[in-house]
């Protein structure tokens, strides 16, 4: 059985690791726009409300905190909230870590007496 997702699945993912390798060990907040995959927010302010992005757009925002829930339930990173279109505070793990061989000098077992 294919996987219909699998290629638009690992081009997310390789952008979500790109961006969480470069900020760690800070957190970030992951969207699709963050990625560069939309060219605007999730939600645009209209007579004071706050409605979403054409569907198109917004159908990404969710793939990609999609993708960020996944990362998690698999252990790969950790996030504190996750909304249709973010994910807040996301960060590595250092299972997620040791999967893009990034493991800091620091954790290695050995450098310790």
């Amino acid at each position: 059985m294919e996987l219909q997702n699998r290629d638009r699945f690992n081009s997310v993912v390789n952008g979500i690791f790109e961006s969480l390798a470069a900020a760690f060990p800070m957190p970030i907040d992951v969207d699709a726009h963050l990625l560069g995959l939309v060219k605007g927010p999730a939600y645009k302010i209209v007579n004071h409300s706050q409605i979403p992005a054409d569907e198109v757009e917004f159908e990404v925002y969710e793939f990609v905190t999609s993708c960020v829930e996944w990362l998690e339930s698999a252990d790969y990173l950790r996030a504190s909230k996750h909304y249709s279109s973010l994910s807040k505070n996301v960060l590595l793990t250092e299972k997620g870590l040791q999967l893009l061989n990034a493991s800091p000098i620091s954790l290695l077992r050995g450098n310790y007496t």
